[in-house]
């Protein structure tokens, strides 16, 4: 390599580019990216194509990509990775490359294999590529905050067991230091000889040279990762994690080519908060909250996408509420507990309106309302009681208006007053002890 300081340097081998990085000021800055081997062609573009690829332009060449079945958005650049030789064709969804052979112009898929981009020296993305494509881990990394103290130190013989990923011979380590590591962790290169990333379920650490000679050892951080997704073809296809400023877990999901394909766990302060399941996108299964205590506190159902089956709302372990669903309405029975345990509201639900008798019950769980309901309307009688139990009022409903007699007891039990409604209108109303009734016309 050149002795270059600022600008692109660029490594051949064997006549073809082999690596390629960006400098500033004597440290890497912006993308730098490894290159594999060229596939075969997709198709030829004619040699008086040329001058659009000098000059960058994807414009001229959209016609003939379309003719051969591929877009090429107006977000895609071309860049120049060998002079006159070798274009690289960036565009969101897959990198082609461009080389000429003799006086044609092949395009072949994208021969980048790793793309890594750096900030002032620090990795800030990874990606592995084939055919162009994202497959493989892409890991984003928050920058490197200016250097605290570490959590602690390893020795410099640790060096081999994070470059051969044995975990085994770190996990006395950091138990000695106080922090457990798991057997199932990883360990992921970030940076040649500098830097170093371990995972494990829950927490994650940055290992780094210390700024004093490799002798004297390596320093562990919290990991700087700020996510990590798995790729197969340019589709997101396994794990997508994502990790706080401590390395903490945030949330890991599943996808499988494209889609949310399996477990969703978010946590909190290293616990989950919520749990569920997508099965070709959608939410399918229990999806379950969890309180402060890490004691469930909703437990939903769903089936391909919509809520459907039984839904709990829980307190301290007890019970608040009990709901069915069917296809995103409510669907059944809806029961509401009050803290002593005791009923509150049952009320029959039907494609997400009231449909049926719904009960009000007081404290010591006496009935306070029995009442109709019909399409998510009052419907039917309608009866009000006192603390005591004693019935208070007796009315009729018809869609929602008073249609009908009404009843007014006092607590023995007596009536104390009777009315008539047509359609929502009073039309008559007698007191007792009165031998009066006044009569509205209707």
């Amino acid at each position: 390599m050149t002795d270059l300081v600022d600008g692109v340097v660029v490594d051949y081998e064997g006549g073809w580019v082999r690596r390629r990085a960006r400098y500033s000021a004597g440290v890497l800055h912006g993308e730098s990216l490894r290159f594999g081997d060229l596939g075969g062609p997709l198709f030829v573009l004619h040699s008086d194509q040329r001058p659009a690829l000098e000059h960058g332009d994807p414009g001229h060449l959209r016609p003939e990509f379309e003719r051969h079945g591929l877009l090429l958005p107006e977000e895609a650049q071309i860049l120049e990775d060998d002079p006159g030789v070798e274009w690289r064709v960036v565009q969101p969804e897959r990198m082609l490359t461009i080389r000429r052979q003799d006086e044609d112009l092949s395009v072949c898929p994208g021969r980048v294999v790793q793309r890594t981009v750096y900030a002032a020296g620090e990795v800030v993305q990874l990606a592995t590529l084939a055919g162009g494509r994202l497959h493989g881990r892409l890991t984003h990394f928050r920058p490197q905050a200016p250097p605290g103290a570490p959590l602690f130190s390893l020795p410099g013989d640790a060096r081999g067991a994070l470059d051969g990923d044995d975990i085994g011979a770190l996990v006395p380590v950091f138990r000695e230091a106080g922090h457990q590591l798991q057997t199932g962790a990883t360990v992921s290169l970030v940076d040649a000889g500098r830097e170093w990333f371990v995972a494990q379920v829950g927490q994650t650490f940055g290992v780094r040279q210390a700024d004093r000679p490799p002798e004297h050892g390596l320093a562990v951080y919290p990991g700087r990762v700020t996510s990590r997704a798995a790729f197969r073809d340019g589709l997101l296809d396994g794990e997508t994690t994502l990790y706080d400023e401590l390395g903490g877990l945030v949330q890991a999901i599943g996808f499988r080519q494209g889609l949310l394909d399996g477990p969703l766990v978010v946590y909190r302060d290293g616990r989950p908060q919520s749990v569920g399941e997508y099965r070709d996108g959608r939410l399918h299964g229990e999806l379950v909250t969890y309180d402060d205590r890490g004691q469930p506190a909703t437990v939903a159902t769903y089936r391909e996408g919509q809520q459907s089956g039984p839904l709990r709302l829980i307190e301290r372990g007890e019970p608040r509420v009990v709901a069915a669903y069917a296809k995103g309405r409510q669907h059944g029975q809806t029961v509401v507990y009050q803290p002593n345990g005791k009923e509150l509201l049952v009320a029959p639900y039907a494609d997400g309106r009231l449909d049926g008798e719904r009960l009000l019950y007081s404290e010591d769980g006496r009935p306070l309302q029995r009442a109709g309901f019909a399409g998510g309307m009052l419907n039917g009688q309608s009866v009000d009681y006192y603390p005591s139990g004693e019935v208070r009022q007796i009315s009729h409903y018809e869609r929602d208006q008073l249609d009908g007699p009404l009843y007014v007891y006092d607590p023995d039990g007596r009536l104390l007053e009777e009315r008539v409604y047509q359609e929502g209108t009073l039309v008559q109303q007698r007191e007792r002890g009165s031998w009066l009734s006044r009569l509205w016309p209707t």
